[in-house]
């Protein structure tokens, strides 16, 4: 399956600030935590990147992580 979107780091941030508010707003949704898979999914990708040594990707990589994690976090303090 292939699943992409071509969000800016811009859209990225505000996507994932949605879902921050979204969790914050919607408490009951905190006995499903996506955190860990999240996590795993990344280094999976991470792991792929470096293992194939695509340089674009890791450069892309850092950024769109930071990205979706800040986002979130800052949603889920507003």
């Amino acid at each position: 399956v292939i699943h992409s979107h071509k969000f800016t780091l811009k859209q990225l941030y505000h996507r994932y600030e949605l879902v921050g508010r979204f969790f914050k707003e919607n408490p009951e949704f905190q006995a499903y935590p996506s955190t860990r898979s999240g996590m795993k999914l990344a280094w999976k990708v991470l792991g792929r990147i470096l293992l194939n040594f695509n340089i674009p990707a890791l450069i892309m990589f850092i950024p769109n992580m930071m990205a979706r994690y800040l986002g979130k976090r800052n949603g889920e303090r507003s």
